[in-house]
């Protein structure tokens, strides 16, 4: 038997037209989201699984949440999140209530798009979108500067400046929403050249693992008011980031702009430059050309020699570093720090260099650390340098701990040959393929020598070649349609249906029978991804019309599962006559015709359909043999048939259906389960019956070579929002309890 495992589904959320409950003359509401996995028949006070934490928007009632979660979903089984959102509130012992909403997972994934809304009890919509989680292979770190940025924020007499921030999006091709930001930065508070903090993004999230795809870099002025000004923006890809790592110093005329991205305004005017000053990819293989290794390096100095008294002798130095490589006779500037005022003992910032631009790889190549006295006019002062390499610096950081400060500092020499101080190597580290390595050790060595470029590692051509097994979300959410088809069982077995306690008795207070439960169980699950939901419905084994039948059509064709319901009551105000024997095959042959109808069809329009026989009995299966047979036929056949023994009636044979051997290039296509088995609970029926389907479903398609169609397009604005619901967008209360789980409970 073939189980199905479930998908890793990734959640991403956004927001319009929140409620400002910030409170008057507070400002605009700086709102997150809180992610709650609900268990089946939440009660107040059940205990829920916190999927996570978004982070907070400052100053926005329209936020889209960067960070997104991952969570596994299985067909069938009933995923149902609590959305809460709150205005952050730091000096009050509680955050501010701005709405919730429930939704389950599967219908997310259902709708075109993958996308649903519900509007919130407080006011505004709040969107949740779900994909398939992707590979990732690997995190972008980068780091940026701006420069001469266009001042959009002058404030009383021009005197003010900008605040600027910036947002990293990826392009979704899938809607025309264009652009989702999937990393946000801190904003600098009035400045034109700003000096962010490094950000790190998964490459899925950012670009799915194709760094040739556009990115887009926007920077905006942050407002109080939420109402963010639009500076400029610029369009690139992660492999041209990767190879417009500059050299930055904190005075702008040491900076070579060759490789900066231009800023375009609204009006594509240029509006500023942006720098990238630091760029790698961590989880790089070792062989390809793309990876980019790096050192980062933490250095001080003791004792540096005062090059700057100031005009009374009363000043310091204000020193930084200058790395160089050589090229030849010459050295190369590849990076330097931020300086620091005032300081003959100073401690800068960890920085991270680039290997490839450093010392080509070789940690036994020459380069040199200059330190200077920062001037503002540019005229720097050397204070004193000294010639190494990286793998000393490695050593000397490794030892820390065991040299005292004299043997472990390196001798910066200055212009007269003189010693004027020294510079400590306070913590050094190198990143090979995503992989930190400190000096010293045998085994670290030797994954050094693995690693370093050139020896790449060759790759079996079976596993070269082999394609990719695709997942159930993929066709699912590239809009494959699954088709729902309903046989019921009308043979004698079942009893007269005026009888009160047969199968078929139809209730007077509208509560179901068993048949119709397993239809709404399973039918619910189904139509999720049905975008017309019309069901037809077939009887078998009866006299019907005057002759006896194995396959006729039960009502009209069914819209909805209360259509179906419909269908099948109404079948017993015409000339039914229950009869016998059981006979399956027949309907089976005709789900197998109509689903091949059906795909073709959807082949026309460029999409995919599949389809799922449901057929409910309760007796012995009548010619064994022709079953199999049609069984096997059908297998070819974009279907898979799903068999429910309803009552106490002995279902060896059916087990048979399901453990039947089938040899290429046949499928599996059979599922058996006993109602009674799992009538405690229509989220188990449901369950047990689809367990196979996400499987057999992807073998007929990846077996016939047919991938996944592309996410369909779909405007967010074209999102029909749900409106709220008392019953399921609760607002909650999280009691954090000592084991880490939350206690829900409602907020009142």
């Amino acid at each position: 038997m073939i189980s199905n495992t479930g998908n890793t589904m990734q959640l991403t959320l956004f927001a319009t037209d929140l409620p400002n409950v910030a409170g008057r003359f507070k400002g605009t509401s700086d709102p997150f989201a809180i992610i709650t996995v609900l268990p089946d028949g939440y009660e107040s006070g059940n205990k829920g699984e916190t999927l996570g934490v978004t982070e907070t928007v400052k100053n926005d009632l329209n936020p889209t949440w960067t960070k997104c979660f991952n969570i596994h979903y299985e067909m069938g089984k009933l995923k149902l999140i609590n959305i809460g959102i709150f205005d952050e509130v730091k000096k009050a012992t509680s955050n501010t209530p701005m709405g919730s909403a429930a939704f389950e997972i599967g219908d997310i994934l259902g709708a075109k798009g993958n996308i649903r809304a519900k509007r919130l009890r407080q006011g505004g919509i709040l969107y949740a979108k779900v994909r398939n989680a992707p590979r990732n292979d690997g995190d972008l770190y980068i780091q940026l500067r701006g420069f001469k940025l266009k001042n959009v924020d002058p404030g009383f007499f021009s005197t003010g400046k900008s605040d600027p921030y910036f947002e990293i999006s990826r392009l979704e091709e899938s809607d025309s929403t264009g652009w989702t930001p999937v990393a946000r930065s801190k904003r600098i508070p009035h400045t034109l050249n700003p000096r962010w903090k490094p950000t790190e993004i998964a490459l899925d999230r950012l670009c799915d693992n194709d760094r040739n795809r556009a990115v887009r870099i926007t920077v905006l002025d942050h407002e109080r008011n939420g109402k963010h000004q639009f500076i400029g923006s610029v369009e690139a890809t992660v492999n041209t980031l990767l190879a417009a790592v500059t050299f930055a110093n904190d005075a702008q005329k040491d900076v070579d702009m060759t490789s900066a991205l231009e800023l375009k305004d609204g009006n594509g005017r240029f509006a500023g430059s942006l720098v990238v000053t630091d760029a790698f990819v961590n989880g790089d293989d070792p062989g390809s050309s793309t990876r980019i290794d790096g050192l980062r390096l933490q250095m001080s100095a003791r004792g540096l020699k005062n090059v700057d008294k100031g005009v009374l002798g009363m000043g310091k130095s204000d020193p930084f570093y200058v790395i160089s490589s050589r090229h030849g006779n010459k050295w190369g500037k590849v990076m330097a720090s931020e300086h620091i005022s005032n300081n003959l003992n100073p401690r800068w910032n960890s920085s991270r260099i680039r290997l490839d631009k450093l010392c080509n790889h070789n940690r036994e190549a020459p380069i040199q650390i200059e330190v200077f006295d920062y001037e503002k006019d540019g005229r720097h002062k050397l204070i004193g340098r000294a010639e190494t390499s990286v793998q000393v610096l490695l050593i000397l950081a490794g030892a820390t701990n065991r040299l005292n400060d004299e043997s472990r500092g390196i001798d910066l020499v200055g212009v007269t040959g003189k010693v004027n101080g020294k510079l400590m190597i306070d913590d050094a580290e190198i990143n090979v393929g995503g992989v930190s390595l400190n000096a010293g050790m045998e085994d670290i060595e030797r994954s050094l020598r693995n690693l370093m470029p050139g020896e790449k590692k060759s790759i079996p051509s079976n596993q070269a070649t082999r394609s990719r097994r695709p997942s159930f979300v993929e066709y699912i959410s590239g809009g494959c349609q699954v088709n729902l088809c309903v046989a019921i069982d009308f043979s004698s077995a079942n009893g007269n249906p005026r009888d009160e306690g047969t199968l078929h008795y139809v209730h007077s207070d509208g509560s179901y029978n068993d048949y119709e439960t397993a239809i709404a169980s399973v039918g619910s699950i189904i139509a999720k991804y049905d975008s017309d939901n019309e069901f037809p419905v077939w009887g078998f084994s009866a006299r019907h019309n005057g002759e006896m039948q194995n396959c006729f059509q039960v009502g009209e064709e069914a819209i909805g599962l209360k259509g179906v319901i419909r269908s099948y009551r109404s079948v017993f105000n015409t000339d039914l006559a229950m009869s016998g024997p059981t006979v399956i095959h027949e309907v089976i042959k005709v789900a197998a015709s109509q689903a091949k109808t059906a795909q073709k069809i959807a082949e026309k329009e460029e999409g995919q359909a599949y389809t799922i026989l449901l057929i409910l009995t309760c007796g012995h299966i009548h010619e064994m043999e022709e079953t199999k047979k049609a069984l096997i036929a059908a297998s070819l056949s974009p279907l898979s048939v799903v068999i429910v023994g309803i009552g106490d009636a002995e279902f060896r044979a059916m087990q048979f259906l399901d453990d039947l051997n089938v040899k290429p290039p046949a499928r599996d296509i059979t599922q058996f389960v006993e109602f009674q088995k799992h009538k405690h609970s229509k989220h188990s029926l449901a369950s047990a019956t689809l367990e196979e389907i996400p499987d057999q479903l992807v073998d007929y398609f990846h077996g016939k070579g047919i991938p996944p169609l592309s996410v369909s397009s779909t405007k967010f604005s074209d999102v029909k929002p749900q409106e709220y619901n008392k019953e399921q967008d609760y607002d909650l209360m999280y009691d954090m309890a000592d084991d880490g789980s939350m206690t829900l409970s409602l907020l009142t």
